[in-house]
C-alpha cells in the first residue's frame, strides 16, 4: 500500500471506525458503512479483513458494509501502520489496544502447569480456557474424570 492509501484508509477509520476491546483480552477492528465501494476499496487496500452485509433492522434505514479484523497479528499491525494518523482520542483508543495485545501475548508465552499430569509447558493460542492441557489426552482424561458422578456410598 502507498503512503496516500495508507493515509486515505487510516482517514477513513478515523471517522467511520471503532477498535473494539473486551475482558482486556479480545481486540476487533471495525468499519462500518452503507457505501459498498468504499469499505471494498478500504479493504483492497488493507489487505486484511472480511466484509459483510448488516440488513437494515427497521424501515427506512439502509443496508450497511461491515469490514471486520479481530486476530491480534493484524489489529496490531495495522494499528501501529495507522497510528500516526489519527486524532488524539483515536490514538488514544488504539494505544490502549496495542498494549492489551502485548499483555495478552506475554500471558499466553508464560509456561503453565497442565491440568491434568502437572507437565509445564508453555501454551499456545490454541491452548484457552482457564484449565490447560498439555495434550489432548491430557484434557480428554481430564473431562472424563469431571463427568463421573460421585459414589453413592
Amino acid at each position: 500500500m502507498t503512503d496516500v492509501e495508507l493515509a486515505w484508509a487510516a482517514g477513513l477509520f478515523e471517522g467511520e471506525g471503532s477498535f473494539k476491546l473486551w475482558n482486556g483480552r479480545y481486540t476487533t477492528m471495525v468499519l462500518s458503512m452503507t457505501d459498498k465501494d468504499v469499505v471494498e476499496r478500504f479493504a483492497r487496500i488493507v489487505e486484511v479483513g472480511t466484509i459483510r452485509r448488516r440488513t437494515p433492522q427497521q424501515e427506512g434505514w439502509k443496508e450497511q458494509w461491515v469490514w471486520n479484523i479481530s486476530a491480534h497479528e493484524h489489529v496490531r499491525d495495522l494499528t501501529t501502520q495507522f497510528l500516526p494518523f489519527l486524532g488524539e482520542r483515536r490514538a488514544a483508543r488504539a494505544r490502549e489496544v496495542l498494549e492489551a495485545i502485548a499483555a495478552n501475548q506475554a500471558r499466553v508465552t508464560e509456561p503453565v502447569d497442565c491440568a491434568w499430569c502437572g507437565d509445564s509447558f508453555t501454551p499456545s493460542k490454541f491452548h484457552v480456557g482457564r484449565a490447560r492441557f498439555c495434550t489432548r489426552y491430557c484434557q480428554q482424561e481430564w473431562f472424563k474424570r469431571k463427568r463421573r458422578k460421585p459414589c453413592a456410598a
